[in-house]
């Protein structure tokens, strides 16, 4: 492996917690199985994560897809009225640690344009120095083009770079395409591969 110039970030489930999760919410809401829900979801969710749909003309159509296109009014009240998530504040030293070592830090989330701008009242671009959405960008993980633009982008080579995800299908072609991957599913974990791969030192790891 060439040496690692470069760390990208997922932003949901990694840089930054919402209260609740689609594959979660909108099974218990229609109390339906979490595979009925993926199937039609990931069947559909490139309308919304690359183009700049209406949210609930995309609801509209998963819902009716489900068969439960009388509740999309009630669903969007219920997804309306959840509290706004968080930083995950574990990782915002670890940015800083990083930053200092000199690592270049890049975003790539699978997010809607509201998202995008939703992130960034939350300053997501102070954090990293290339933030990428994609609605924005008209391209998904886990297409290779997402994590190849990231990398363009950060000045780097594929190879120079770690991605970190929450979501295991995000990751499955990582060395196919020729990036690093980390699973982000916990701190301690998290903070282990860093070390693995000789990004953070223990004493640094200690300190935080």
């Amino acid at each position: 492996m060439q040496k690692i110039k470069a760390i990208g970030f997922d932003w949901s489930g990694v840089v930054f917690f919402h209260p609740t999760k689609h594959n979660k919410m909108v099974p218990e809401f229609l109390n339906i199985s979490k595979e009925n829900f993926s199937d039609s979801y990931y069947q559909h969710n490139h309308l919304i994560n690359k183009k700049d749909i209406d949210p609930k003309e995309f609801w509209t159509i998963v819902f009716t897809d489900l068969g439960y296109e009388s509740r999309v009014d009630e669903f969007l009240e219920a997804l309306n009225n959840l509290p706004k998530g968080k930083y995950n504040e574990e990782i915002l030293p670890i940015l800083d640690l990083l930053k200092s070592k000199g690592y270049k830090l890049g975003l790539f989330s699978n997010h809607t344009v509201a998202g995008a701008k939703e992130a960034r009242e939350f300053g997501v671009d102070e954090l990293f120095d290339v933030t990428l959405f994609s609605a924005e960008v008209g391209v998904m993980k886990s297409h290779p083009e997402a994590y190849l633009l990231l990398a363009e982008k950060l000045g780097v080579d594929i190879s120079e770079m770690i991605y970190i995800d929450d979501t295991p299908h995000n990751l499955d072609k990582a060395h196919e395409i020729g990036f690093e991957p980390i699973l982000y599913t916990d701190m301690p974990n998290f903070l282990q591969r860093l070390e693995e791969l000789e990004i953070l030192t223990k004493s640094e790891i200690e300190k935080l």
